[in-house]
């Protein structure tokens, strides 16, 4: 098993989901909310983050 792939798609979409820069701009935007709500919304923002760079992760095969 070649581990290179996952290291990099791991370190991709840390770079590309900057969970560090965007920290401050979620927390104001999420200020308001409701404990569960911002809880909800932080797992729907991951979840679509990790479906999205998976489908490219799994196709990037056909386009290689």
């Amino acid at each position: 098993m070649n581990w290179d792939y996952y290291i990099n798609f791991l370190v991709a979409m840390f770079a590309i989901v900057n969970p560090i820069g965007i920290w401050p701009v979620w927390s104001d935007l999420t200020n308001d909310a409701v404990s569960s709500i911002r809880h909800r919304i932080a797992f729907l923002l991951i979840l679509s983050a990790v479906m999205i760079l998976s489908v490219f992760f799994g196709r990037g095969q056909i386009v290689a």
